[in-house]
């Protein structure tokens, strides 16, 4: 209910007041003193007093309040209001039915008004108590109240419920259909991260059936054989890449779409809760509306209008939020982000220690890319904020609030990226019999096993007071970077001493590209290179070279780091400690 409807409601009573006097000419007519000035200067701007800014609640206040169960109970507590105000609307359309019965018609309606009232809350069902306490002390009016309250307040109750009721069902069409495309989605990973599982212990079978053949363990197998078992071998292993791929990509989705299940959510009790502002705004003009025929019938029931102008000045719309929000929230909302879990992780999955930590090795490595390009999304989607917020003019608040939601979708990202990346550091450490490295996240990770015996891990993540998510991206960022790699001798610069690993640097035509692919389980070779000092790895993923050592290069770092293979291994070695080697050396 705007503004200008409610100006417009009250320019048409007066108007259609005035006709009715014109037209019942033979009807004696009696001069009514007004409402006070004090009432009537504050109702005139009643409608305008109550801004957005005072009836919608924060945006940010929601994500500390909802969730599924608290956004069901909103739901249901906007139908209950909505059934009260259509239970409002039959009330006064009894009343003018039974206007000329007055007498005995009014205690019913009192007593049904103030029983609707009374399971309420907010200051609107305080106001409809006294207005029901005072329908009792009126035993008689005029019958040309009942062409009043069936014209001008139970028509008008009427069509804003009509309205508000397909406004409502189009809001929870809208977060019901993102919330099945979550389950959905969730199904799907779950359906491949089984395949995964499945082709991984085939393989690693397979695998063992191989060595077993070549070391002359078991029934000796013949050269057919062997080969058509090494065949079947590299079928499934083809298999098993492919089932990764698609439960990588299966995980994003699932993620992405309870992204937006979330931002629908949000949306949606911001709309739910705007709709709730309007009503109770648009039920206090009404009660105002009552207030004011009654002010014409006559001197004697001043008294009782005044009680309910007093009435109807305490109603609160902001106030009445602010309860809902206390009494139906359920506390701080915990997004629940299912992290990636795979078989290499589980040391309970039967699997070799070299392929494991190879496994382990190559999963950091798909990880780094998709933080990294993350990373370059959130750089672009904050300096679009940037600009919106020192050109205020240059984007309306749909878009700052689109931008805003990009932001936090992007953060979220990060951190399943982040808490997954840690999730299979803190795997290769133990591996590795190092001590766990720390990280802001690990104590939010929360980790149990299934009905089949899988592992899942999820990431609740606590929300700020300021919209956001708690911002522990910058402190992970700023320790993943290393110092620069490219002085010009040993006695240069070096990274010793730095806990995290610097992130791969990925182009991209887009910032905004999130479909870019990550390279998952096979790099390709750039060139090579010969170490022409010693250098002592620092970290898990560095290597160790001597000077001579050959190295097959993968990727060449901004940063002054290079990316490489060396005796089996895969890590990153300073560019300065090495030279390329080109056509002429060979």
């Amino acid at each position: 209910m705007t503004r200008k409807m409610m100006k417009h409601i009250i320019c048409e009573v007066k108007s259609s007041r005035k006709l009715r006097r014109s037209k019942s000419s033979r009807a004696p007519r009696v001069e009514v003193a007004g409402p006070p000035k004090r009432y009537r200067r504050h109702s005139e701007c009643a409608a305008q007093s109550i801004g957005s800014e005072h009836l919608i609640a924060d945006y940010t206040e929601l994500k500390m309040s909802v969730g599924i169960q608290g956004f069901e109970e909103l739901r249901k507590f906007v139908k209950s209001r909505e059934d009260f105000c259509k239970e409002v609307s039959a009330c006064m359309n009894d009343r003018a039915d039974l206007e000329s019965k007055y007498s005995q018609g009014l205690s019913k309606i009192a007593a049904k008004v103030q029983k609707l009232s009374t399971n309420g809350i907010g200051t609107l069902s305080q106001a409809w108590l006294m207005a029901a306490a005072e329908m009792e002390k009126e035993a008689e009016c005029h019958k040309n109240l009942a062409v009043s309250f069936s014209e001008e307040i139970v028509k008008p109750i009427k069509v804003t419920c009509d309205n508000q009721h397909k406004d409502r069902k189009q809001v929870e069409s809208v977060v019901d259909k993102s919330l099945k495309n979550m389950a959905d989605r969730k199904l799907d990973a779950t359906k491949l991260k089984q395949q995964s599982f499945k082709c991984t212990k085939q393989t690693e079978i397979l695998q063992d059936q191989v060595n077993d053949a070549r070391a002359g363990k078991g029934k000796p197998l013949t050269d057919k054989e062997l080969l058509k078992l090494e065949k079947r071998k590299k079928n499934f292993e083809d298999c098993l890449k492919k089932a990764d791929q698609d439960y990588h990509e299966a995980c994003q989705r699932a993620e992405r779409a309870r992204q937006e299940w979330e931002t629908s959510m949000f949306k949606g009790v911001s709309h739910l809760q705007s709709m709730e502002a309007d009503r109770v705004s648009f039920m206090q003009a009404m009660l105002y509306n009552y207030h004011q025929h009654l002010s014409l019938v006559a001197p004697r029931l001043m008294q009782s209008c005044d009680r309910l102008s007093e009435a109807a000045l305490c109603v609160d719309a902001s106030a009445d939020i602010q309860i809902v929000v206390m009494q139906k929230g359920h506390g701080p909302y915990l997004p629940e982000q299912r992290l990636y879990d795979y078989y290499a992780e589980d040391f309970s999955n039967r699997m070799d220690h070299a392929r494991r930590k190879q496994a382990l090795e190559k999963l950091l490595l798909l990880l780094r890319h998709d933080i990294e390009r993350e990373k370059k999304g959130k750089e672009g989607i904050e300096n679009l904020a940037k600009v919106y917020r020192e050109t205020p003019n240059f984007a309306d608040g749909e878009a700052q609030q689109e931008v805003h939601d990009k932001l936090s979708h992007v953060n979220a990202m990060l951190d399943y990226l982040q808490a997954s990346h840690h999730k299979i550091t803190c795997a290769l450490a133990k591996l590795e019999g190092r001590s766990k490295p720390s990280h802001p996240l690990m104590q939010h990770i929360e980790s149990h096993s299934d009905k089949e015996g899988m592992v899942e891990s999820i990431l609740r993540r606590p929300t700020s007071t300021s919209g956001g998510r708690l911002d522990s991206t910058s402190d992970y960022v700023g320790t993943l970077n290393r110092l620069p790699g490219d002085g010009g001798s040993p006695l240069a610069s070096a990274p010793i001493g730095v806990v995290f690993i610097n992130l791969c640097q990925q182009s991209s035509k887009n910032e905004f590209d999130t479909d870019t692919q990550s390279p998952l389980y096979s790099p390709v070779m750039q060139c090579q290179c010969r170490a022409i000092y010693d250098y002592d790895a620092n970290q898990f993923d560095e290597l160790t070279i001597k000077i001579g050592d050959l190295i097959t290069v993968y990727d060449k770092m901004e940063d002054g780091w290079w990316q490489g293979e060396l005796r089996g291994q895969i890590g990153i070695f300073p560019a300065s400690y090495v030279e390329e080697i080109t056509m002429e050396k060979l």
